[in-house]
This record gives structure tokens, C-alpha cells and sequence, in this order.
């Protein structure tokens, strides 16, 4: 073989492995370090240990974890709005019962003895922020029975009755009758607010805690006195009431249960007794205090 042929081999076999390697296209980069346990790299990848990551999908939120609800817990945020959003707002169910004592004075005073009441109904208490401190808003039902006592001490009460006259006509009794009282029974509406504090812990759920409290209302209802001589009357009862009271909080799961006492002095007015003779009453009652706020 010639130089010459030599020469044209050479070259014919240069020009076929310039196309071969234009044929495989670029190299591929492979980023970050190299897995022993991966597969091999294929043709054309060129491993860079310092080559940054191309950016991925943005990373979605974490899933929470699931757990027991808040109100479970009691764990409660604060109420929504200007005063609940930084003051706890709470409510109390309650039931009250006790000895009611008429204070002598009037009519009823001198001829009741004592009796019983008992109450219930819901409070709204707003918490001041260290729940140290608490406004109450209250609305319930009481009612007050007495029985009577001392018959000797006679009302004068005028019946309006009916007769017919020799003549036909219709003659109406004015004459009063003196009757004595058998028993006064009383129902009411009340309506409060007030205040109370804590001189041991607070309102939280953190342990047992000591609280005390005032409020002033009113209260509107309708009321029944029974005589011994003649049927009974009823009337429209007004009265107002102050009432002092403590109790002792202890803490159960999402609740907390109240046990306490409380006095109220309370005033009431009514013409029951056809205002010949004083239909108020003043009383004192001393209950006992059940409850719970959640």
C-alpha cells in the first residue's frame, strides 16, 4: 500500500468519528453528589459536585397533625368584637334554693312566716384580661312562698259582690270584711348586673378558686294571697333586690361547678290588699348556690 492510500484511510476515519460524536448531542449535566445505589449514568452525562439544584415545585403546606378540638380541651379564644376580643366572655347556669324571712313592718310582715324560695336562670360574666375580675349580667325566675301565721290580725278587704235587691235591682257590697292571711305566694321575672372578684386564683380553668360579688336588679311578676275567710286575690308585683354572694370554683373537664351562698334583701310592692292596708314586703332570703360556667 502506498503512502498516498495510507493517507486517505487516515482521513476517512477522522472525518467518521467527528460525526459520531456530533451525533450523540450535548452532554447532559447530573447535579449534586453521586448515589452508589443509583443507576449508571448514561452516555453523555457529566457529574458536577457544586452545580446548583434547577428550582422544584413550590413545597405545599404541612398537613396538621389531628387532634381533639379546642372547646374539648378548654381552650377557648376570646369572643369576637371590641369587648370579648381581648376579655373572656363565659356563661353559668344556676339553681338557688333557701329560707325566706319577712322582716316585721307592714301587713305581711307581722302576719308570714318564713318561707321558701328558689331561683334559677343563666349569668353572662365578662372577665376583665387576668380573669382576676368579672362583669355579670343576670336573668332567672324566683319564687317565694309564705305561709301565714297570727289570725288575730285582720284586713279589711271589700269583695265587690252582687246581689239582687226585693225590687229586682243589683245592689253591690262595699262594705269591707276583715279577713286574715293564710298563705302569700310570689313569682318574678328579675333582671341584674353586678360585679364580683377573686381572693383566690382566677376565672381560668387552672385549678379551684374562691370569688365574691354584689349585684342590684329588679324583678316583675304576679303574686296570690290566700285567706282564711274568703277566696284568694291576685295582683302585679314590682320589687327590687341587692344581693351579696360567694362561691367556690372547681374545675371538672370543659366545665367549671359552683358552689356557694347568697343573700338578697329584697323590697317588694303591690295593691293586693286594695291599698286599705300595705300589700309590700320586705325579706331577707339566704340561698344556697349551684352552678356551672362554661
Amino acid at each position: 500500500m502506498s503512502v498516498k492510500n495510507v493517507g486517505l484511510w487516515a482521513l476517512a476515519l477522522t472525518l467518521c468519528g467527528v460525526g459520531a460524536a456530533c451525533a450523540q448531542g450535548p452532554a447532559t449535566p447530573v447535579y449534586g453528589p453521586v448515589d452508589p445505589a443509583a443507576p449508571p449514568a448514561q452516555p453523555g452525562q457529566v457529574f458536577s459536585m457544586n452545580a446548583p439544584a434547577p428550582p422544584g415545585p413550590p413545597a405545599s403546606d404541612p398537613v396538621p397533625p389531628a387532634s381533639l378540638s379546642s372547646w374539648i380541651l378548654y381552650n377557648q379564644p376570646c369572643c369576637c368584637g371590641p369587648f370579648g376580643h381581648h376579655q373572656p366572655l363565659r356563661y353559668e347556669l344556676y339553681l338557688r334554693a333557701g329560707p325566706s324571712f319577712p322582716i316585721e313592718g307592714a301587713i305581711f310582715g307581722r302576719t308570714l312566716e318564713t318561707g321558701w324560695a328558689i331561683e334559677g336562670g343563666a349569668r353572662m360574666v365578662l372577665f376583665n384580661v387576668p380573669q382576676t375580675a368579672a362583669w355579670t349580667v343576670d336573668i332567672g325566675l324566683t319564687n317565694i312562698h309564705n305561709n301565714g301565721r297570727r289570725p288575730e290580725i285582720k284586713v279589711p278587704i271589700i269583695l265587690n259582690d252582687t246581689v239582687t235587691g226585693p225590687n229586682g235591682q243589683t245592689i253591690t257590697l262595699r262594705e269591707p270584711i276583715p279577713v286574715s292571711i293564710h298563705a302569700l305566694n310570689r313569682t318574678f321575672v328579675n333582671l341584674s348586673g353586678g360585679r364580683e372578684w377573686y381572693l383566690l386564683g382566677d376565672g381560668s380553668c387552672h385549678g379551684p378558686a374562691w370569688r365574691v360579688g354584689a349585684d342590684v336588679g329588679g324583678s316583675w311578676g304576679t303574686g296570690k294571697v290566700e285567706f282564711n275567710e274568703i277566696r284568694h286575690r291576685t295582683d302585679v308585683l314590682g320589687r327590687v333586690f341587692v344581693a351579696v354572694h360567694s362561691d367556690l370554683e372547681i374545675p371538672r373537664g370543659c366545665c367549671i361547678f359552683l358552689f356557694g351562698l347568697r343573700g338578697v334583701w329584697g323590697y317588694t310592692w303591690s295593691d293586693i290588699l286594695q291599698r286599705r292596708s300595705s300589700g309590700d314586703v320586705q325579706d331577707i332570703m339566704v340561698l344556697g348556690n349551684l352552678g356551672v360556667r362554661f
